[in-house]
């Protein structure tokens, strides 16, 4: 017998996957209207992991790149999905439009960019296989912020609800349609949140939840600058645990001292290069 507000797991899960389907197709359909690099600094994005598949190393910041002081993990995953494509015509899609209505109301020149009706290279093939990476990378980060809502509120309908009031943002739907490292900053930070319930919610913190910490804290410090303070979020709620007796204070050092080791051995190396 379940509560009233309780479902099946199969039935829940069902309703994920349905959310997620719905949320794909938004994605999509604001990335087919949307001109290509509309989107803000999405032609810088794309251009830092144009650099890396052409030259193989990180852009240098103060350089011709608006997005090179952005950690880089967000850019070297996408490089799997670009190696098949030459992007020779990358230039066709960058061109500045210097008649755009840049942040007033105009009935003509609202893209920044001059496109062409028609794209002869391969650069559109990357575009989209990156659009897709980020979408991806979105519809993992509605799965925990499903989790989270789930452990934190106790209902599956709540939690669904929580899941679909994100899906239906607007902003999230428009970010996560291009190439943008918010995409996988948003994932940093849900994974975070849902890590911090979980052990909270159990009131210990075992080895596998160690394990899970030292994975999550470098691909933070990897994924934006913005995206670091939730590190203290977690240090906090370590803190707040011992204090409230969920686990003792040995238990929060040691967790405090995987998070630091491995964002120091994982992910230190990006802020000592600049």
């Amino acid at each position: 017998m379940y509560h009233k507000n309780q479902m099946s797991e199969a039935h829940a899960v069902r309703w994920t996957v349905i959310i997620a389907a719905y949320f794909t197709i938004l994605a999509l359909l604001y990335g087919l209207y949307i001109p290509t690099f509309e989107a803000p600094d999405a032609s810088s994005h794309f251009k830092y992991m144009h650099q890396i598949a052409e030259t193989g190393e990180l852009p240098i910041i103060g350089e011709d790149r608006s997005e090179a002081h952005q950690p880089p993990l967000y850019y070297l995953m996408a490089q799997p999905l670009m190696w098949f494509t030459t992007r020779s015509d990358l230039g066709d899609f960058t061109r500045f439009n210097r008649l755009a209505a840049l942040g007033t109301i105009s009935e003509s020149n609202n893209n920044v960019r001059l496109h062409n009706l028609e794209y002869k290279g391969d650069t559109i093939i990357a575009i989209w296989a990156v659009r897709l990476y980020s979408i991806a990378l979105s519809v993992a980060t509605l799965f925990f912020i499903y989790h989270s809502a789930r452990l934190a509120l106790g209902s599956q309908r709540s939690a669904l609800t929580s899941m679909l009031i994100i899906t239906s943002m607007p902003t999230f739907i428009f970010i996560s349609g291009s190439p943008n490292n918010d995409n996988l900053a948003a994932l940093a930070g849900a994974m975070a949140i849902y890590w911090m319930l979980r052990v909270w919610m159990r009131r210990q913190i075992t080895g596998r939840d160690l394990i899970l910490l030292a994975v999550i804290t470098p691909v933070t410090m990897l994924a934006k600058l913005n995206a670091v303070p939730l590190l203290g979020f977690i240090g906090l709620g370590l803190i707040a645990g011992s204090i409230r007796r969920r686990w003792g204070w040995r238990d929060a050092l040691l967790a405090m001292g995987t998070a630091g080791a491995s964002g120091l051995l994982l992910g230190g190396w990006w802020y000592v290069r600049n």
